[in-house]
């Protein structure tokens, strides 16, 4: 057997193993079998344990084996955490945990712009980020043939690419689609699938390639003894002619198939040095004879086949120029790519992009310009910047300069309220009226507070009247207005009025309260006299109690 068709009964092997075969029932007149692809992915691997992750989570698969959790009603319901509510189109009633300020998200849009690659182990897949409103995730689906109605749904992500975990030499079609945050799901990318194929495994085909080397009857005749191979070699040089000493070639043909090997020196048509090494075969390798495996059989060390290309198992090679790599694992001190790097996983100490950007091993990012959309993050440290819309949602401490325009809040506090505004006399006797206002200010900010009292204004009205016998009584009228801190007289106001006329008074109160004083109870104490006319009256006006936070800046006393 060839290298060939070796590769290609591997090939079929693979196929035959691929995790996304469908359930195949018999005919009803056949006998009653059936295959069932397994559920989990049985390999001891890092990609295996996310697929596994996956298939329990509803991210991949159709649902068969998703992990039931208990809800807040102590119902049992599936667990998807991309938040579809139990269905693993993500159709579901998945909550809005965007915080959109009330907005609608849009219709999810067409995906554009899907580019799938196949590696060995896995399939990577990127597209253009979506720019439509409310936009939550990007569900990846999967089919070994371009049929998207026999499509399954594999994964989904939040990001713009994703690598699907799946068997070499698997071939297969993809499609994408975009969720928003209400669970409303868009289109798909197109009708017809996007086609991928996985990489034969190295091991496989290097396998292969040692067989075969091992079935050539090369092996044999060059392991043979070289009696003989000198005295050819002197009869060559002794009596070729120069043109077989300068160029040297041997051919064979069997059935048709032709092989051979050239050697020349010489100069070419402009008499430039030339020295050429020519193989004509299908199939070229090296092996070391002298060192066989215990069993006798040699392995090849380089080997070249028509339709694979070039096959080695070590190499050391200084330079190299690739169009498309595809490889399992890449060690190297330093990699350069000189257009853009793709990868859905990228782990290592530290990133650097020009001057601007950087992330070190402890997860400290520099960045000099950055636009950030829907981040949540949990301690922001500035020295500079704008905010433009933002709802600070819990406390909020500034320890320097506030500078605003308009505030509207607790900076200052006020309230206002009504003492008794007119008593009248019913004459001839003595009416007094009395009342209290409390104001209770509690010692609950970490700065210095002033109480401002604006101008309490009082009224006393009086009046002179005539007596039935001709003589005249004078009415008088008393008003006072007292104000207490914490029990004690901080301000008082009193006007009184006797006979014919008005008399009018105002109180004002500013004074401070300074923090950690404790809670200050401020009362407000009217009292009015009045007697000997109808008509007699004492108004105070309507009090108005201001706190705001004691501060100087911007204020010239000279």
């Amino acid at each position: 057997m060839n290298v060939k068709d070796s590769l290609a009964r591997a090939r079929k092997q693979a196929k035959g193993g691929q995790r996304d075969t469908r359930l195949k029932a018999s005919s009803p007149n056949s006998a009653s079998t059936s295959t069932v692809s397994p559920l989990f992915r049985a390999d001891k691997t890092l990609d295996a344990l996310y697929e596994n992750m996956e298939v329990l989570t509803g991210q991949r698969g159709e649902g068969a084996a998703v992990v039931m959790v208990t809800d807040s009603s102590g119902n049992r319901v599936p667990f998807y955490p991309d938040g579809s509510g139990g269905t693993t189109d993500g159709s579901g009633s998945g909550s809005d945990s965007g915080g959109d300020g009330g907005l609608t998200p849009a219709y999810p849009s067409t995906p554009t712009g899907l580019v799938v690659n196949g590696g060995f182990s896995v399939v990577e897949l990127d597209w253009d980020a979506p720019v439509y409103y409310g936009h939550s995730l990007t569900q990846i689906w999967r089919c070994p043939e371009d049929n998207l109605s026999e499509a399954v749904q594999v994964g989904s992500t939040a990001a713009n690419i994703y690598s699907d975990p799946i068997d070499p030499v698997y071939e297969g079609y993809y499609w994408i689609r975009f969720v928003n945050s209400n669970g409303v799901t868009g289109p798909y990318n197109a009708s017809e699938g996007t086609y991928v194929k996985t990489q034969e495994s190295t091991d496989d085909i290097i396998n292969v390639i040692n067989d075969t080397i091992n079935d050539s009857p090369l092996i044999a005749q060059l392991q043979a003894g070289l009696d003989g191979v000198q005295e050819q070699i002197t009869t060559i040089d002794s009596e070729g002619t120069q043109a077989f000493q300068n160029m040297w070639s041997v051919k064979a043909s069997a059935d048709g198939i032709t092989a051979g090997i050239g050697l020349v020196a010489g100069v070419d048509d402009e008499g430039e040095p030339i020295s050429q090494v020519a193989v004509a075969a299908t199939q070229f390798f090296v092996f070391d004879p002298n060192n066989p495996n215990p069993d006798g059989t040699m392995e090849a060390l380089f080997y070249v086949d028509a339709d694979y290309g070039v096959c080695m198992q070590k190499a050391v090679i200084e330079q190299a120029t690739i169009q498309v790599l595809n490889a399992q694992t890449i060690v190297a001190d330093e990699v350069t790519a000189g257009i853009e790097i793709d990868s859905p996983d990228i782990k290592g100490g530290q990133i650097e992009i020009g001057n601007g950007f950087s992330v070190d091993s402890s997860g400290n990012m520099t960045a000099n310009n950055a636009t950030l959309n829907d981040v949540t993050l949990n301690r922001v440290t500035a020295n500079e910047g704008q905010f433009n819309n933002v709802t600070i949602g819990e406390d909020c401490v500034i320890e320097g300069t506030l500078s605003a325009n308009q505030i509207k809040g607790d900076i200052v506090n006020a309230v206002g309220f009504s003492m008794v505004t007119k008593s009248t006399s019913s004459g001839g006797g003595a009416t007094w009226v009395d009342g209290t206002r409390t104001v209770i200010i509690t010692d609950d900010q970490a700065f210095d507070r002033s109480v401002i009292i604006p101008a309490i204004v009082t009224t006393a009205t009086a009046h002179t009247t005539e007596n039935p016998d001709g003589g005249t009584t004078d009415g008088t009228n008393y008003v006072d207005i007292t104000i207490t801190w914490n029990g004690v007289t901080v301000a008082s106001s009193s006007c009184t009025q006797t006979g014919e006329g008005t008399t009018t008074q105002s109180l004002s109160l500013v004074k401070d309260i300074i923090t950690g004083g404790g809670d200050v109870t401020i009362k407000i104490i009217g009292s009015s006299y009045m007697h000997g006319d109808i008509g007699s009256e004492t108004t105070c006006s309507d009090i108005c109690l201001l706190v705001a936070k004691k501060g100087s800046g911007g204020i010239i006393v000279s």
